[in-house]
């Protein structure tokens, strides 16, 4: 028995022995490998922001929020369509706003005529602009819907007082 026990304490220890020694012949390697190794210091490197279509908020039932729906076909093209449309529709609210909340909200958009004629001239000439661009880029959509955009605002600041 106690034979055995010095055999197996000879391996346990020979085995513990080789492992350190394995250890340190494995640290000496790595050493000898990083010597010659030249630190790399990080950069950064400068990143382009990749440009993003704004996402639009389109609601399920459109019509719920007061929104006129019409197909792609059959919206208005002109500034003349779109004062049509417009006058329609505000006349159309007017008809079904008791008068005063009406009164309250001429009240609260109420502006000089001077200062109105001023931001309509503005969208004219803007309208003008993007419609030089577009005929340099005439399948740019961003270009045609901020025209779009502008007639719609146009329309509702000649119809309202």
């Amino acid at each position: 028995m106690k034979n055995k026990l010095i055999l197996i304490a000879s391996v346990v220890v020979v085995f513990i022995v080789s492992t350190i020694i394995f250890s340190i012949y494995q640290a000496k390697e790595l050493a000898r490998e990083t010597a010659g190794l030249v630190p790399v210091t990080p950069q950064a490197i400068p990143q382009q922001p990749i440009p993003q279509e704004p996402r639009k908020l389109v609601p399920a039932r459109p019509e719920d929020y007061g929104m006129v729906v019409f197909k792609k076909s059959q919206e208005p093209k002109t500034q003349g369509e779109w004062d049509n449309l417009m006058s329609a529709k505000i006349k159309e609210i007017k008809e079904q706003t008791p008068p005063d909340v009406l009164k309250e909200a001429k009240e609260a958009i109420k502006e000089d005529p001077r200062r109105t004629r001023e931001k309509l001239q503005q969208i004219d000439d803007l309208i003008i602009k993007l419609k030089e661009d577009l005929i340099k880029d005439p399948d740019n959509q961003g270009i045609k819907d901020r025209i779009n955009r502008l007639m719609v605002l146009k329309s509702i600041g000649k119809e309202l007082p």
